[in-house]
């Protein structure tokens, strides 16, 4: 399993409601429409003023090429193009391989 980790920063001088309202409510809807992708999670701090980080968004997919194939497709641009909206530009991201060691959900 591959997964893209994308490491959000609220946009400067949006508060943390509005936030949180456009990722979950105009955000979610576009990446869950990228092809290829079989997971989506996102995850928000539990001390906020503990980390210098308001969020974290993990995409996985089940093959390595998979992961360039989302990006540039139609669907992935425009998940790229709505960051500005509620995001700092150029998030940090990275490509992983996801080995599952115990899983008990």
């Amino acid at each position: 399993m591959y997964k893209l980790i994308v490491h959000i920063d609220r946009k400067e001088g949006m508060d943390e409601a509005d936030f949180h309202e456009h990722w979950d409510e105009e955000h979610v809807p576009i990446v869950e429409s990228i092809p290829n992708l079989v997971k989506y999670t996102t995850s928000v701090p539990v001390e906020p003023d503990a980390v210098d980080f308001d969020g974290i968004a993990e995409l996985y997919f089940e093959e390595r090429e998979h992961v360039g194939e989302a990006i540039e497709s139609d669907e992935g641009q425009e998940a790229l193009a709505d960051l500005i909206n509620f995001t700092e530009a150029d998030p940090d991201q990275d490509i992983v391989e996801e080995t599952v060691r115990k899983d008990e959900t």
